[in-house]
């Protein structure tokens, strides 16, 4: 079936100023989202390094850790799921999207921040199975 929208429908997104996109990966664990380590990525337009070591302060890696842990929760996800956020200038986060089916290569930000958070790549793997059986 074939929809036909107003010839005046508009769809505004806000654009956020900003340089620093942050991943968080968020797996069960003991029955509850537990948010990995934020990977960084500058976010500038053909740049040719992607995972950084920029940093950002504390309290915005809790707020984004908070807030991945409550989407994952709040959308019934089961194994792991990644949440994208974007730094503003004034070193606000704004929630871009979650992915329920992440990738899960070795150089991924969710392997990268599980690695940060002290999980080997196989130990994640097994949380993840472990959780959706």
């Amino acid at each position: 079936m074939k929809r036909h929208y107003p010839k005046k429908t508009v769809i505004i997104e806000k654009f956020i100023p900003g340089s620093k996109e942050v991943s968080v990966g968020v797996v069960n664990k003991r029955g509850r989202g537990w948010p990995l380590s934020p990977v960084i990525r500058n976010r500038a337009l053909f740049s040719s390094k992607n995972i950084s070591d920029l940093s950002i302060p504390a309290k915005v890696v809790g707020k984004v850790q908070t807030w991945a842990r409550r989407l994952h929760e709040a959308l019934g996800c089961r194994g792991v799921t990644k949440t994208d956020f974007l730094i503003d200038r004034e070193n606000e986060a704004w929630a871009i999207e979650t992915d329920a089916i992440p990738g899960l290569s070795q150089n991924n930000a969710v392997a990268i921040g599980a690695k940060k958070s002290g999980i080997s790549y196989r130990d994640l793997i097994n949380l993840i199975i472990k959780d959706v059986r």
